[in-house]
């Protein structure tokens, strides 16, 4: 009988024992090309089965996470500015007091004399003409006619020993009532550009007023030296015009000084310096008060810079406002609370939506660092960066604000106007408003009546 060896693959399977022949045929089966290709299917599919699993896993964990982050920051984005919470308090030790003190400034001798000064552009018509309130006697009359308001800058002083730079000369800006059988005219009687540079004028006697000083005969308008009897000696820059003379509380002419961030002690104090921007000084301000003078207050606003159409004045650089109030402060006691009539005349206000009288009058002084204004939530001098004033419930004036916004709504400095009335194009008793961001801004007092005796 033949021998068999099973792992000899040259043996015919037909001569092969039954056994060793069914053997043979089941390793074959077992690894056929069919058979390799149903396993790496079924592992293949394990696979894919695996990761389907791993992915559906991290889905269900991380997308709830990345979904309430986006909703969080959609929240966040959607919210309105007028809607903002309220800012986060204040810390006064980032606002330093000024080193030097105002009353210490002495006198510079720097050369004025190139000092550069911009031809202004022709003034255009202004189309869009306030109401303008005129005071023929003591009571107060609003003109219901058409009113024709024209801005002119006029005649630079001098500010050198050398002869003046002229600016181009023009008629006097007049407000003139057309209709009324008494023609009247109302006057800014400033003839001072509001950029003008100016020097310290030395003096033989102090006076108490700038105004005293016009009296005596000087027509320069400078820094001179005040003496309030009961009151330390101070400096304070005097705008000697036709008709009076003025004495400046607040000059803006550009960002280079701060104003918003200031301190009560700072605004109380003054700050800045008397031939530039500055801040007079409440205190200095009251002392005429307790002297007995009554004051009249005048605002002047120049060169508006809001530049979104339709909802600002559409003047630019040709805009020129200007109003009077009688006024007087109190004492640091009361935080210098402000009393101030309605308009006496001008065109900045309306007297029957006059903002200055309906919502900062009997209001004490509020700043950054000393909240007396009426808002529950907010110090309105920190909010929007209204800055140092008369507040109520942050809105509508705020002219120590941070300066330079542009965009029409009420942020940082600004005066908002309004008036009541036909006389601009709208239907009786419609309301026109608008908001005023001012490139150069004027507060003004001077003595209105006095007592007798200043001695």
């Amino acid at each position: 009988m033949r021998e068999y060896h099973n792992r000899d693959v040259k043996t015919n399977d037909e001569e092969l024992d039954p056994c060793i022949a069914a053997e043979i045929r089941m390793k074959k089966a077992m690894f056929s090309t069919k058979t390799k290709k149903v396993l790496i299917g079924l592992i293949l599919l394990l696979l894919f089965i695996a990761l389907l699993t791993i992915g559906l896993v991290l889905l269900l964990v991380v997308y709830p996470k990345v979904r309430d982050e986006n909703n969080a920051q959609i929240s966040k984005a959607a919210i309105s500015l007028e809607d903002e919470p309220p800012p986060k308090p204040l810390e006064i030790k980032e606002y330093k007091p000024v080193k030097t003190s105002y009353i210490e400034l002495k006198p510079s001798n720097k050369n004025l004399e190139d000092a550069t000064i911009e031809e202004p552009s022709e003034p255009e018509e202004i189309q869009m003409n306030p109401p303008v309130v005129l005071k023929n006697q003591p009571s107060v009359v609003v003109s219901q006619h058409t009113v024709d308001v024209r801005p002119t800058p006029p005649v630079i002083p001098e500010t050198t020993t050398k002869r003046p730079t002229q600016r181009p000369t023009q008629r006097p800006t007049t407000i003139r009532v057309i209709g009324s059988d008494n023609v009247l005219d109302v006057r800014p009687s400033l003839v001072t550009p509001l950029d003008q540079i100016y020097e310290f004028i030395e003096v033989d006697e102090v006076k108490e007023t700038c105004d005293d000083y016009r009296l005596a005969g000087y027509k320069k308008s400078g820094v001179y030296k005040m003496r309030v009897p009961g009151f330390t000696e101070f400096r304070s820059l005097c705008l000697l015009e036709n008709d009076y003379g003025w004495n400046v509380l607040q000059r803006r002419t550009g960002p280079e000084l701060q104003f918003w961030n200031k301190t009560f002690n700072e605004y109380a104090d003054g700050f800045g310096v008397p031939t530039g921007d500055h801040w007079l000084g409440l205190e200095k301000v009251s002392a005429y008060v307790k002297r007995g003078h009554k004051l009249q207050l005048r605002i002047v606003l120049q060169h508006d810079l809001c530049n979104e159409k339709g909802k600002c004045s559409g003047i630019g650089d040709s805009g020129y406002w200007f109003a009077d109030w009688d006024f007087k402060i109190g004492d640091r006691a009361s935080k210098y609370k402000l009393t101030v009539s309605s308009m006496v005349h001008g065109n900045l206000s309306d007297t029957q939506k006059d903002p200055l009288q309906w919502l900062n009058n009997e209001q004490p002084f509020t700043t950054v660092d000393s909240d007396n204004d009426r808002h529950r939530s907010y110090n309105c001098a920190h909010h929007r960066q209204y800055g140092g004033w008369w507040h109520k419930d942050c809105s509508y004036v705020a002219l120590n604000g941070e300066y330079g916004t542009t965009q029409s709504k009420p942020r940082g400095m600004h005066w908002t106007y309004q008036a009541v009335g036909s006389s601009h194009g709208v239907r009786s008793g419609a309301i026109v408003s608008y908001v005023i961001k001012p490139k150069y801004s004027l507060m003004l007092f001077r003595v209105n009546a006095t007592i007798k005796d200043r001695s």
